[in-house]
């Protein structure tokens, strides 16, 4: 969305505020307050804040707090060229292609689905373990803390060696984080504000509509693997 915002032709992050966060918002007035003390009225605000939305509450007029959904995630985001030499693994024939794919391992339990991105430059990784299963504590906030490679592998103990040798070329770019989850919220809307992505659905739900819908889209228009 960002990235959308600022290559308009007019962009709207002309009068932006990087880094600063919003103490409270007037829903009728489209007003909202910054940390600093400063006060922005526009013509409607967007919340795209996160699943700790305080923007969610001002929209609900009551709090509801994120729940933990019982699943760790690991993240890893890292340059494509340090998987180069992969042999026979389901990536060889992938990285650097013009036509990208999308590859899910999975158990009855454990996940990882990974891909390309920026034109085949990078490549990322969500790896999905139930807590039950977690070898380290977890940030209570998503992807805010380093996960252990030790730990990684622990969890994916059993699998394809390719996807283990995928996690240590990472190392030690490995994020780690708790899911959270929201309970059916009454309203997205009051007013002229509205909230949007975690803020409204919580990470995990956001996370695997968004799972869904590329494996949805690459069904049709690009190779999809699965082990």
């Amino acid at each position: 969305m960002f990235t959308t915002l600022t290559h308009l032709k007019t962009p709207i992050t002309a009068g932006g505020r990087m880094g600063s966060s919003v103490v409270a918002v007037e829903c009728e007035a489209c007003t909202v307050t910054l940390e600093n003390g400063e006060t922005v009225t526009g013509d409607f605000v967007i919340g795209a804040d996160g699943i700790h939305s305080r923007i969610r509450t001002v929209v609900l007029s009551t709090p509801q707090a994120a729940v933990l959904t019982g699943v760790v995630a690991y993240r890893i985001l890292l340059l494509a060229e340090r998987l180069a030499n992969m042999g026979n693994s389901p990536l060889a024939g992938t990285l650097g292609d013009e036509i990208l794919s999308t590859t899910l391992v999975a158990d009855h339990d454990c996940r990882a689905i990974m891909g390309p991105g920026r034109g085949g430059e990078l490549f990322c990784l969500v790896c999905l373990v139930p807590y039950r299963h977690k070898h380290e504590s977890a940030a209570a906030d998503w992807c805010v803390s380093m996960g252990s490679l030790d730990a990684l592998l622990a969890a994916f103990n059993g699998f394809s060696a390719w996807l283990l040798e995928v996690f240590r070329r990472a190392a030690p770019d490995i994020a780690l984080g708790l899911l959270h989850d929201l309970d059916p919220i009454p309203r997205w809307v009051r007013g002229r504000n509205i909230i949007i992505g975690d803020a409204s659905q919580g990470d995990s739900t956001c996370f695997v509509f968004r799972v869904n819908l590329h494996l949805l889209i690459l069904a049709y228009t690009l190779p999809l693997k699965y082990t």
